[in-house]
């Protein structure tokens, strides 16, 4: 059931004649006033480390690769997305996601790391200032625009590649299929664990927020989805989108997409 249908159930069941008392029955005040959060319907839940596969609450099963984006896509890449889908059953998802992250935390901090480093070697204060100057100047970056010429901010760009069954055997039998397929093409994908998920997640659901500040880290002893969403985070459902942290979200059949996009356009969604 969707998230839409379960409200709509939920308002049908108030429409429903109740009996003249002065006073609204339990059951239909609950029923009115109840408030359900959010990460209540997202499916993850939990990660088995024995299995490197995730646990959701739909009763499905599923892991996911990262792996590194290609500049540009040739025969090769056609013949290695071929056998992935030769070899996928039936009834498993296979979804690819290419996600520009403005958390560039880690690839600034050891940057930053390895030149002061050198920096303290040679006691050199003009070098030491210039590399904490240039570090601060990515994650401004990260927010606007790079230059008046150059609109797009900085992102890391990651390629995502999940599958999902309502089977658990068929995860653990193909997750080994494509890790092999992904190593054999170039990809250099390997299996990310909720230490790795979480803040993608976190940032997806919490946009407006700093992500290279300080995202709480992982508890393997909560379940993921509820980890993922900061408490000041507004969301506001309506009928056609969803509003999350001033940011809409929407879904879009494939021939709703635009025809034609300006390279620009990546630097503003």
């Amino acid at each position: 059931m969707s998230f839409m249908d379960f409200i709509a159930s939920k308002m049908d069941k108030l429409k429903e004649p109740a009996k003249d008392l002065s006073s609204l029955p339990t059951q239909t005040y609950n029923a009115l006033f109840e408030r359900y959060k959010f990460s209540d319907f997202l499916p993850y839940m939990s990660f088995d480390e024995n299995e490197g596969i995730y646990i959701n609450n739909d009763n499905s099963y599923g892991c996911i690769f990262f792996a590194s984006p290609r500049i540009r896509m040739g025969e090769s890449t056609a013949t290695a997305i071929e056998e992935m889908l030769s070899k996928l059953s039936d009834d498993t998802f296979l979804q690819f996601m290419l996600f520009g992250s403005k958390n560039i935390r880690n690839n600034v901090e050891y940057w930053k790391h390895e030149h002061l480093k050198r920096a303290n070697f040679e006691n050199n204060e003009l070098l030491r200032k210039a590399v904490i100057n240039m570090s601060e100047f990515y994650y401004s970056k990260t927010k606007e625009g790079v230059s008046r010429s150059m609109t797009a901010k900085i992102k890391n760009f990651i390629l995502l590649i999940s599958i999902k069954s309502d089977k658990k055997e068929n995860i653990v039998q193909y997750k080994d299929t494509l890790k092999n397929i992904l190593s054999a093409n170039h990809f250099g994908g390997h299996l990310v664990k909720p230490q790795e998920l979480k803040p993608i997640l976190y940032e997806i659901l919490n946009p407006n927020h700093d992500i290279n500040g300080i995202i709480p880290p992982y508890d393997e002893n909560c379940y993921i989805n509820k980890q993922i969403i900061a408490p000041s985070t507004k969301i506001i459902i309506k009928d056609t989108h969803i509003e999350v942290d001033d940011k809409s979200y929407i879904s879009l059949a494939t021939q709703s997409l635009p025809k034609i996009a300006h390279i620009s356009d990546f630097g503003e969604k």
